[in-house]
């Protein structure tokens, strides 16, 4: 399928958010396994969706901007990484997306999301300070036990956060 949304001379707003670039060639596709039944790729830039999405709420509600601002700053503050400069900052390159049946068998689909970044030796040390941060707020309220760990997958290095409840039943 394809969404096409015609925006004659739109250069704010939504229209500017989502302005892509032509699709040169696929660059997912060889991550995408055989067995996939849905993916999908775009070269949108998410390094620049920040100051977007500022100059967009900030002409709805000024006071929001600020607000945005603090929460991406505690936010920041809680994965021990500047959300901003190191994580969205990293990202280029375009992004994709596939669902597919697990390799192995089992009962619910894999969901893979793939972000290109513009320095992949960088961003390694930066996902991993993020998996270890998100890892260390959720242990903090004892219901949940949170490991981050890191796995190859097909030649791919996967930084993983694994979610177990702490007491009961239940997922």
């Amino acid at each position: 399928d394809t969404l096409v949304i015609d925006t004659k001379g739109a250069d704010h707003g939504l229209a500017k958010l989502m302005a892509m670039a032509p699709l040169q060639r696929p660059r997912v596709l060889d991550l995408v396994p055989a067995n996939a039944f849905a993916y999908g790729e775009a070269t949108s830039d998410l390094s620049q969706i920040l100051g977007l999405m500022r100059e967009m709420v900030g002409k709805i509600e000024a006071n929001a901007v600020k607000e945005m601002d603090e929460a991406i700053a505690r936010a920041s503050r809680v994965v021990g990484v500047d959300i901003e400069k190191d994580v969205l900052g990293g990202l280029g390159g375009g992004m994709g997306w596939y669902v597919s049946l697990p390799p192995g068998g089992g009962l619910y689909p894999e969901v893979a999301f793939v972000l290109g970044v513009k320095d992949p030796a960088t961003f390694e040390g930066t996902l991993q300070r993020v998996a270890e941060g998100i890892a260390g707020q959720v242990n903090e309220d004892g219901r949940v036990i949170a490991r981050p760990r890191t796995i190859t997958y097909e030649g791919v290095t996967l930084h993983l956060v694994d979610l177990q409840k702490a007491h009961g039943h239940g997922v």
